[in-house]
Parts: C-alpha cells; structure tokens; sequence
C-alpha cells in the first residue's frame, strides 16, 4: 500500500517519495519493495559491517552520479524516483534494529556504528550544493508538468535545502556541517546510554500506595516482598507514578522511568 508521506520525512526518515503517490505514469518504486515482511537478520558482526558498508558506499555513489547528470539530461526518472530510491535504501532494516534489540554485544555496536554512519550522511545531506542544483534545475524543466505530489516533493526539499543553510558561504556551510555530524553522534550515544542503563529505584510498597496491582505485578521484588525494585526494563509502560502518601513525602512526587 502506498502511503502519504511529506519530504520532511523523506529527507530526514528515508521513507520514500513513491508514497506520496496513488498513481503515476512514472511508476514509482512500491513501498512493499523497501519494507519486505521478511528480513534474515545478521549473527556475525563482521559480514554485517562488510555487507552495510559496501552497500553503503553503492547508495553515496548514486547520490553523486545524480548530482553529476548534465541538466540537459536529467530527468524525474534519473533524479527524482532514482533519489527516492536511493533513500530508501539507506533504511537498513536488517541492521539498524540490532543495535536496539540484539542480546549480542557485539551486534548491538556493529550495528549502531552503521547507523551513526547513515545519521551522520545525512546531516550533512542538506548542505549538497550539487543536490541542490541538481533539484532546482530539475524543476526548471518540467515547470508546468509535473503531478501535485512531483511538484510537493521538489518545493519542499527546495525550501528545506535553503532553510538548513545551503546557501551560507563556504566556511559557514562546513561549520555548520561539522556541528550537524556532532549532534547525530551524540544523539546516537545518548539514546545508547539510555538503553543500556542498569540504574534501578527500590520502593516500599507504602511508597507505591495507590498504584494498581497490574503494575506491582511487572516489579521484581527483593525477596522479602516488602520492597519492589523499577529500573530501565519497565520503560516500555510509558507509565508515570505519583506518589502522594502525605505520611513519609512533604509534598507528590512524580517520578517516571525513561
């Protein structure tokens, strides 16, 4: 099914333009074709990072070939549904998942290095000056031809290729690069650290006075059962407690685990 979809997300998520599309005559790549059901998932850590990179290195080549195309003969076919394409490739849905859920350490940091390699591609994806006039002079072309979701997709990545910066002089534009290439990172590490978290709050059950039995059920208890144990793994309750017990607190407390 093809689904709707802005160019925020194409540019920033990966997911593809053929979504923007119920019909056309150029037949956009189905999303079906970039998310299959069934993904074999990798268990060696070193064929993975072979596999991504060489793979990798494929999708930035194609960038660069659809930035070197002669305006004369570029076409939507050979940037904009090629560029779609390209994108959703940098998906990586057999790889990136296994840095969040693989029980192997070693997974887990082969797989986040590939993602940090793609989130740092990409946000220095907007400052391509080439990119950037490869789009332009595209829209120049077919001005007055192209179908509502082809007209979409060019304004906007225009628009948010001027917003992020491209046209800053040089200098700016690599600073700007570089500060983009750390805020990945360190989103990438944070997100890291949250995940592997191992701190836990212990509480009494007086202290959890109020909270319905479903949630006590999910706390490991310490043994003696009068003091229950929340750490990072009851995360996924997206739960917040508050507790109010006017006898042992001066004033609700709300504490969440995140």
């Amino acid at each position: 099914m093809i689904k709707a979809a802005s160019i925020l997300l194409v540019f920033l998520a990966c997911f593809p333009l053929a979504a923007l599309a119920a019909t056309t005559d150029v037949r956009p790549v189905i999303y079906d074709e970039y998310s299959p059901v069934d993904l074999d998932f990798y268990s060696d850590p070193v064929k993975m990072s072979q596999d991504f990179q060489r793979k990798f290195e494929e999708i930035k080549r194609g960038f660069d070939e659809i930035d070197a195309i002669p305006d004369e003969q570029r076409t939507l076919e050979n940037t904009l549904y090629r560029m779609d394409a390209l994108f959703a490739g940098l998906d990586f849905p057999d790889i990136m998942i296994l840095g969040y859920v693989s029980p192997e350490e070693g997974l887990r940091e082969a797989a986040l290095a590939c993602e940090e390699q793609v989130s740092e591609y990409l946000s220095g994806f907007s400052l391509r000056q080439g990119t950037y006039k490869a789009l332009k002079a595209l829209r120049s072309k077919y001005d007055g031809q192209l179908k509502p979701y082809e007209q979409r997709f060019l304004d906007e990545a225009i628009r948010d290729f001027e917003l992020q910066g491209i046209q800053l002089d040089e200098i700016k534009r690599a600073r700007l690069e570089e500060i983009n290439a750390k805020i990945s990172k360190l989103s990438i590490e944070f997100s890291k650290n949250i995940r592997e978290d191992a701190s836990s709050v212990t509480f009494t059950r007086q202290e959890l006075k109020g909270l319905p039995d479903t949630v006590l059920e999910r706390l490991d208890e310490n043994g003696d059962g009068k003091q229950y144990i929340a750490d990072r793994r009851h995360a996924d309750d997206g739960r917040f407690f508050l507790l109010q017990d006017k006898d042992f607190l001066e004033e609700p407390v709300v504490f969440g685990i995140c």
